[in-house]
């Protein structure tokens, strides 16, 4: 929490019932020492340090340290309310999971999609050569089919998966994919 939104260090000695500090120095009452001097206070950053027991923090800290009590409670014995976050709209929560869901779907198909174009190029390329070693080679006409079979429709897929750069564009190709395949 920010200093300035924090009262003064009178005022937060003064609210556990410690003697005022004098030129930013106090007696500790961590350790409930007996030096009028071991606890040096800072108020313009708002922090503490004992010279003796070693404990610093902020003023939300001292409090806490010296009172027993939480965050929120700190916070509260400084008048400072704290408010419930909003409950979350389930329909919200299950949009949110179908996107995340649609995100993997692309990376994961999109992956697939390289890895089996990849695949056509290799099968092509060595297609290719069987057939200019021998023209009439059936090994090498069934792969040049194998290569381009299902070839534009893949690489269109893979081009809107690759280039999605929204979550609407993903949804889009998600329905693209689910419509035609």
């Amino acid at each position: 929490m920010e200093n300035h939104l924090l009262p003064s260090w009178g005022s937060v000695f003064h609210l556990i019932g410690e003697p005022q500090p004098r030129r930013g120095r106090a007696r500790c009452p961590i350790h409930n020492g007996d030096s009028p001097t071991s606890l040096s206070l800072s108020e313009e950053k708002g922090v503490y340090h004992c010279h003796v027991c070693h404990s610093c923090g902020d003023k939300l800290d001292f409090i806490q340290r010296t009172m027993h009590t939480s965050f929120a409670g700190a916070l509260s014995m400084l008048g400072i309310k704290t408010e419930k976050p909003p409950k979350t709209d389930p329909t919200i929560v299950r949009q949110h999971e179908a996107m995340r869901r649609v995100r993997a779907w692309c990376r994961k198909t999109g992956k697939q999609l390289r890895d089996e174009y990849r695949n056509r190029q290799r099968i092509e390329v060595y297609a290719k050569q069987k057939l200019a070693a021998d023209p009439e080679s059936v090994l090498g006409w069934e792969l040049l089919r194998i290569a381009y079979e299902g070839e534009a429709k893949n690489e269109f897929l893979l081009d809107e998966i690759t280039l999605c750069r929204t979550d609407d564009e993903r949804l889009r190709a998600w329905r693209t994919y689910h419509d035609e395949f």
